[in-house]
């Protein structure tokens, strides 16, 4: 399986991709919000796949292989952040109500 890796300069990278094909097996460098603006698709991360359509908002952890199959309309707004580079007070976020539901559990 061929895959490639994204990564952003600053700690913190906001964009909107629209995805017209299927895009490739990927990996990041980092921790990105996927939030499906547009459009839906079949999109596999790890082994599973995923139907994702508009409304959808979820994590991604850096290092995860991902890609979308047979997309359709899809636009999706990426907020990429660096975990390490951001150094976000982790015993603190915990403690957040949904943190853990949002931020480790899967897709």
């Amino acid at each position: 399986m061929a895959f490639f890796r994204t990564s952003p300069v600053p700690p913190v990278f906001a964009n909107q991709v629209r995805v017209d094909r299927p895009f490739p097996y990927h990996e990041h460098d980092f921790t990105e919000l996927a939030i499906i603006l547009e459009g839906e698709s079949r999109h596999r991360i790890g082994e599973v796949l995923y139907d994702v359509q508009v409304g959808d908002v979820y994590v991604l952890h850096q290092h995860v292989p991902n890609a979308f199959v047979a997309p359709r309309g899809l636009v999706v707004g990426n907020v990429m952040f660096d975990r390490e580079r951001l150094a976000f007070p982790e015993a603190e976020l915990r403690r957040i109500p949904g943190y853990r539901s949002f931020m480790e559990l899967e897709p």
